[in-house]
């Protein structure tokens, strides 16, 4: 999942994974046999995030949102990054964009996206909220929850937005929080305001489940949409960090982490296994699940500087790269770089061929990682890998193989 620039701090802050001296001799190693390198490519010091679209497999549409309030301007490309234009500029001299959400939902009447914006107008901060309907072709401004949110969280509903504060507010007198907004931000309502809250993880389900989690002093459940709920106290349970399986609806899975445990869930969210644990040193780092996770059972994991990935469910881990620090990434569908034949399922990508034993559903066991990494190798797999590292300027690269080959993503031209 490519994260947000409110995204990467939060869970930068709060995801700590652990490698210990061994361990990291052991992926080193692995790397080494595995004789995969990242491309040179050109960097940039104009860091922001790469946003696929959900329908990349078939529109090859990316969108550029800048981080850290670097640029007032949202890109977007329809051939893979290899031309940029603008769809999007903040208001005012010196307007600047904050965010950008991609609604994951019906596309009948064009892709909906909304960002978020600020900028000076005399001695006061003005922000805003502005919503495109048609992928970034027009734009409407709406209402902004309130100066203090730190940002925007969509769902396959177009109309209903999600939007957290962890800082007193301006505009509403409870301070803390969770709003929901049902008309595309124009108007909000306060769902939560118990504790301050630092991110929000909905269901791809949204319309037919309600289902969401929260991180605030615990980690917080609701299954009626943000009406109602409840706090799931306890060690035993993720803490920071929550990933729905993409066949939610059928299979009931999640992911979540807590400092140094991966859990998985299969009763939607009631109860918590862990699935493995990590050593000692320290480092954040992001999880993502296969868009076909019903049938490949496939996850990726980035810690330190490296990217390694699970097709069994999280019991065995093997390196898919090794470069960079920070790495930060997002998984889409590339059906059209595959053909699957039945029975031993022989798949075809960048003019190579390899046999893939079909997979099963793993023993949800509570493992050590590092240990058995490696052992499985790496697969390929129909499946479009967007990356980002940092190495004082920031990198970016694209594999259409499931991280077998990577080649280098252009961004638009810095500001």
């Amino acid at each position: 999942m490519l994260i947000t620039a409110l995204q990467c701090l939060v869970i930068s802050c709060m995801i700590l994974f652990e490698l210990i001296g061994t361990d990291v001799a052991l992926l080193s190693k692995v790397e080494r046999e595995s004789d995969r390198v990242l491309p040179f490519c050109a960097s940039t010091v104009f860091t922001g995030d790469i946003v696929p679209s959900p329908g990349y497999e078939d529109d090859r549409t990316i969108f550029f949102a800048p981080v850290y309030g670097n640029s007032p301007h949202i890109w977007r490309s329809t051939d893979d990054g290899m031309t940029w234009q603008v769809i999007y500029q903040a208001p005012g001299i010196d307007g600047e964009v904050n965010s950008l959400a991609v609604v994951h939902g019906p596309i009948d009447f064009g892709m909906t996206l909304y960002v978020r914006h600020w900028y000076h107008l005399r001695d006061e901060t003005i922000y805003g909220l502005a919503r495109s309907t048609d992928a970034g072709a027009t734009w409407e401004e709406r209402t902004a929850c309130d100066p203090n949110c730190l940002g925007i969280f969509p769902t396959n509903r177009p109309e209903t937005i999600f939007a957290i504060r962890g800082e007193p507010p301006v505009v509403f007198e409870s301070g803390m929080g969770i709003l929901r907004s049902d008309d595309g931000g124009l108007s909000w309502q306060v769902v939560w305001d118990s504790t301050n809250v630092w991110f929000l993880f909905v269901s791809p389900f949204f319309a037919d489940d309600a289902t969401l989690f929260g991180t605030a002093d615990v980690l917080i459940e609701s299954s009626d949409g943000g009406m109602s709920w409840l706090r799931q106290e306890g060690e035993s349970r993720p803490g920071y960090l929550v990933v729905f399986s993409p066949d939610f609806v059928n299979d009931h899975t999640l992911f979540g982490a807590q400092a140094q445990t991966l859990y998985k869930s299969q009763n939607v969210g009631l109860s918590w296994q862990p699935v493995f644990s990590f050593s000692s040193d320290l480092r954040y780092g992001d999880l993502d699940v296969s868009p076909d996770f019903a049938e490949d059972r496939t996850l990726f994991i980035t810690a330190n500087d490296t990217v390694l990935v699970s097709y069994d469910d999280g019991a065995n881990w093997s390196v898919v790269i090794k470069s960079g620090r920070y790495p930060r990434l997002d998984i889409r569908q590339w059906r059209h770089a595959s053909a699957a034949q039945v029975g031993n399922i022989r798949y075809y990508g960048n003019g190579q061929q390899s046999t893939v034993a079909p997979t099963t559903n793993a023993t949800v066991n509570h493992q050590t990682y590092l240990p058995m990494a490696g052992k499985t190798g790496i697969r390929y797999r129909p499946l479009s890998l967007f990356l980002s590292i940092w190495e004082g300027r920031t990198f970016y690269y694209r594999s259409e193989d499931g991280g077998l080959t990577w080649h280098c993503l252009n961004v638009p031209p810095e500001p």
